[in-house]
């Protein structure tokens, strides 16, 4: 399998995982463009546009044309994945805007939560992680840690301060639940 396949398979299972339904693919000569859509707990229909250009090294003239194509079609966020490498200044524009995500070369090219060693892992909403603070009258910070770098963070797209669920199935408990907060990664 090519690079630029594993890559368009990765990049696809992370939409998969992020829950997010394939509505419109459009390959043409040097991109795959992807629009996926879902809709929020509250109904909110949210569009994600996916980009995957068929050249090694992607650089900041792709990310401007990202930004333009989001605007265009009215997508909510973006992922923009490279088939080797992203430039210096390409990483540090989407790092500036919180609706872009860089898809790191690595990800995965399966489902990780497919594996049966795998919990459930969800990112609460807002309402949701407020309750569960509430529920337990603590702060986020007083939950145990998950780095924004845990593979589980990364598939999902969680940011730092989010509150992670982690359903796991108990043997004594028969499902047990557990939650984490995101933190930025520390070398």
């Amino acid at each position: 399998m090519s690079d630029e396949a594993k890559t368009e398979k990765g990049l696809r299972k992370i939409i998969e995982m992020r829950k997010y339904k394939i509505v419109e693919t459009e390959k043409e000569a040097d991109m795959l463009n992807i629009i996926a859509t879902k809709k929020d707990e509250d109904g909110t229909e949210r569009k994600l546009l996916s980009w995957l250009p068929k050249k090694e090294t992607v650089g900041i003239a792709i990310v401007r044309d990202l930004v333009k194509k989001m605007q265009e079609i009215g997508a909510d966020v973006a992922l923009l994945a490279a088939i080797k490498k992203h430039t210096p200044a390409a990483k540090k524009a989407i790092a500036a805007d919180p609706k872009m995500e860089l898809l790191p070369t690595d990800f995965p090219t399966f489902n990780i939560f497919e594996h049966d060693l795998v919990p459930l892992h969800e990112i609460l909403q807002k309402e949701e992680a407020e309750e569960t603070l509430r529920k337990y009258g603590i702060k986020p910070g007083q939950l145990p840690l998950i780095k924004v770098t845990d593979p589980a963070c990364r598939a999902l797209g969680a940011k730092p301060k989010d509150i992670m669920k982690i359903t796991r199935k108990s043997p004594t408990a028969g499902v047990a639940i557990y939650y984490r907060y995101v933190i930025e990664a520390q070398d």
